[in-house]
């Protein structure tokens, strides 16, 4: 597609002599029609726009009107898709992006970003494109150097032969390269996101044995054999990659067939003809199992991207306000990636594979699914008798945390954390809460005097500052294995306050839980 896409856009900059030039009706077809395949599809359209831009100074159709689409039309193909999920979801962003793009990442500040950024495009050229650790089986290894020296190669090539269009959009797909660096991670499913643009790699690289076998052909007649013996070159170091990767392909094939392929027929023999199936790596099961599956990525299932972008423990919380009715009977996932034991059950099946490197993880397991622990921290578990409960700010709850414009900080998704623990008499809580922090800032509104509980595991005592005011340490009332549920008292307030807590020594502490009674 961004092949196709360049060299009719080189074509109509730079029409072949006996040629007819490809017209603007089908170049502005592909622009909008690109995107809507694959997210790299914009960049066809960007370059349809500079033909278009060139069109207009060079060879201007009769009227602005028609000018200004040539432009403006190919651009607006990458709004197309937007579009559509705006209308389809009511959010303009896939699932897909909210889940892999950095830039969408809620975590991620301005300097964080940047930092991964610039730590993936290191990956990328000293690694990836260099057949490196994660690309050996399809890269010849010193891939990277070929290319530097290929640019300039291009550049010579394209002045020599007075193809500088053509130069540019290659240039451009090679430059896109780069794009998959502002991803999450570029290491899914055998780096993929780089693939689309290896066709301007090529590109590149028979430019620059080009231009070295012409060099030699001109310095002495006999040395004209180079230029076709140094096309064969990367070739042949292409060719030399199939046996191994062409065999990583088969045990690929091996271990998807006996671990998902294997797992997504046993549950449609298995399990009930009304089961829904949670899964965190689709693939075969959903097709195979012959089941509804709930995925809780958010893939392909409408609005769960955003929790499992926040961390298990927002998701945990999700499923609190969905209730059991609206949640899988049965997962079949990597416990690893689930990070939410709490609702998985009994074990039904499992499947290991090992000597893989194409699989989420060497096990995966199908659970009975169980919500006897979802609600089971909602409220305090101390003894005491409490008043009525006024507020509460139940931290990972996201509309929780927005209504009290909680401060959550910077810290990644995986302090955002399903917790589980036990009560001195045996019995089990769960509730969502973020670890490592070092205070927690929210809003408190007007009311009369309050008793503030609150659920946490730390170390140390705990201080609480009111509207800049310290309040003093809460006391200790109820003690878990690992939480302890905290109580102080807070004086009446006509006005919104801010409430920190903080530890009075130098320690993190983790947060699960606020409540507000009456005294």
């Amino acid at each position: 597609m961004l092949v196709r896409g360049a060299r009719l856009a080189s074509e109509r900059c730079e029409p072949r002599a006996g040629r007819r030039r490809p017209s603007w009706a089908g170049l502005l077809a592909l622009a909008m029609v690109a995107p809507l395949i694959r997210p790299e599809g914009a960049l066809v359209s960007l370059m349809v726009a500079i033909a278009g831009l060139r069109a207009w100074w060079r060879d201007p159709p009769s009227s602005l009107g028609r000018r200004i689409a040539l432009v403006v039309g190919p651009l607006a193909g990458p709004l197309l898709l937007p579009l559509m999920h705006l209308a389809l979801s009511g959010q303009a962003t896939s699932a897909t992006a909210m889940v892999k793009w950095a830039p969408l990442d809620p975590y991620l500040d301005g300097a964080a970003l940047t930092g991964l950024v610039f730590d993936n495009a290191k990956l990328l050229l000293t690694d990836l494109l260099n057949g490196g650790r994660w690309t050996w089986l399809f890269v010849p290894d010193g891939f990277a150097y070929l290319l530097a020296a290929g640019l300039p190669a291009l550049v010579i090539a394209a002045w020599r032969r007075r193809r500088g269009w053509r130069a540019l959009f290659v240039v451009l797909v090679l430059a896109a390269t780069l794009v998959p660096c502002t991803y999450s991670t570029m290491l899914w499913n055998r780096v993929r996101y780089i693939w689309p643009f290896a066709p301007a790699w090529f590109v590149v690289v028979g430019c620059l044995a080009s231009e070295i076998g012409g060099l030699a052909g001109r310095l002495r007649r006999g040395f004209q054999i180079l230029r076709p013996a140094l096309l064969w070159v990367p070739v042949a170091l292409l060719a030399a990659q199939l046996p191994v990767a062409i065999a990583d392909l088969s045990q690929s094939a091996r271990a998807i067939a006996l671990q998902q392929v294997a797992l997504g027929q046993w549950a449609r023999s298995e399990l009930p003809p009304g089961a829904v199936i949670g899964v965190n790596d689709t693939g075969a099961i959903a097709y195979l199992s012959q089941k509804r599956t709930f995925d809780v990525v958010g893939l392909t299932t409408p609005g769960q991207a955003r929790y499992w972008a926040e961390g298990a423990g927002s998701r945990f919380e999700h499923y609190e306000h969905l209730g059991p009715d609206r949640l899988p009977s049965h997962f079949i996932v990597y416990p690893g990636w689930m990070q939410m034991p709490m609702v998985l059950g009994p074990r039904l099946m499992e499947a290991t594979v090992g000597e893989q490197s194409i699989l989420g993880g060497d096990t995966m397991v199908a659970y009975q699914a169980r919500y006897d622990l979802l609600g089971s921290g909602a409220r305090p578990l101390a003894s005491q008798p409490f008043g009525e409960l006024l507020d509460e700010l139940d931290v990972s709850d996201l509309d929780a945390e927005f209504a009290h414009r909680y401060a959550r900080g910077p810290l990644p998704a995986r302090y955002n954390v399903a917790g589980l623990d036990r009560t001195a008499d045996g019995r089990s809580v769960a509730d969502g809460g973020r670890l490592e922090r070092r205070e927690d800032r929210f809003v408190l509104e007007p009311s009369a005097a309050v008793r503030m509980v609150m659920r946490v595991r730390c170390e140390s005592p705990l201080e609480v500052w009111l509207g800049g005011d310290r309040m003093g340490e809460p006391e200790v009332v109820t003690t878990m294995n690992s939480w302890q549920e905290r109580a102080i008292d807070l004086p009446k307030r006509q006005q919104p306050a801010v409430v920190v807590v903080r530890p009075t020594e130098p320690v993190r502490f983790a947060s699960y839980h606020y409540w507000w009674f009456a005294q």
